[in-house]
């Protein structure tokens, strides 16, 4: 199971990593995947912040299990932002949200509560 969450970790954490700069950046797709969703492309900005801090403490976890927990149980929440913007918005619809919770909000819930023992006590709860 550790090999998985750890697999999970590296390749979670360069995925929003490497969305984070693009989006930081402008890249031409995102700006074309806002527009079409009507959204303002401050949104970018403010997913691309959470995402460049998070990507790497996901990547951290293999040293910090506490970062990993954090980060998961952050993006949790931002996918979750994100099936909900892709189910509001035209032209996405409910096959764009459900994939966006099923490829990254459910291994970011999953990949929480594995840590979440860990967390839980470095908080001191």
């Amino acid at each position: 199971m550790t090999y998985l969450v750890f697999a999970g970790l590296l390749l979670f954490g360069i995925f929003f990593t490497g969305a984070a700069v693009l989006k930081l950046s402008r890249h031409q797709h995102f700006i074309e995947e806002f527009e079409s969703m009507k959204m303002p492309y401050a949104l970018a900005y403010v997913s691309g912040a959470i995402e460049i801090v998070c990507g790497p403490a996901l990547i951290a976890g293999f040293w910090f299990p506490v970062a990993a927990g954090i980060a998961a149980a952050v993006m949790f929440c931002v996918m979750l932002g994100a099936a909900v913007t892709n189910l509001l918005s035209e032209g996405r619809g409910v096959k764009m949200a459900i994939g966006v919770l099923v490829i990254f909000a459910l291994p970011m819930l999953l990949i929480a509560l594995y840590y979440q023992e860990t967390t839980r006590t470095f908080f001191g709860f």
